[in-house]
């Protein structure tokens, strides 16, 4: 199903547009792309402020926790390994909200065009 016949926000069609630009969600075309096209294609603001609750919200809630429980991981390992850095703390911390920054868009991209909700 083509994006721009799903009833979407002028928003979420343009997006949808720069990601089918790109060759889909796996981005084959990625650097044919603008610099801007490629950042509101690889960067989704709500994600980034609302993490799971994002994922959530938007009916993808495998994807978010898995993301979530992922992050939760990653952190402590870095907290662990770098324990009393700062800056190791302070990227730490911008992890998760990156990681799902970078994915919301493709992932809900993959949910209303192909139909695929998650990784089961």
């Amino acid at each position: 199903m083509e994006a721009s016949a799903i009833e979407l926000s002028e928003g979420w069609k343009k997006k949808f547009a720069l990601i089918e630009k790109a060759g889909g969600p796996a981005l084959p075309n990625f650097k044919s792309l603008s610099r801007m096209e490629r950042f509101k294609v690889n960067f989704n603001v709500l994600a980034f402020m609302f993490m799971p609750f994002y994922f959530i919200a938007k009916g993808m809630w495998r994807k978010g926790l898995t993301l979530f429980l992922i992050t939760v991981v990653v952190v402590n390992v870095i907290d662990f390994a770098f324990d009393g850095v700062a800056l190791a703390d302070r990227l730490a911390n911008f992890f998760g909200p990156f990681l799902f920054s970078m994915q919301a868009n493709k992932d809900y991209y993959r949910k209303v065009v192909l139909g695929r909700n998650g990784w089961w």
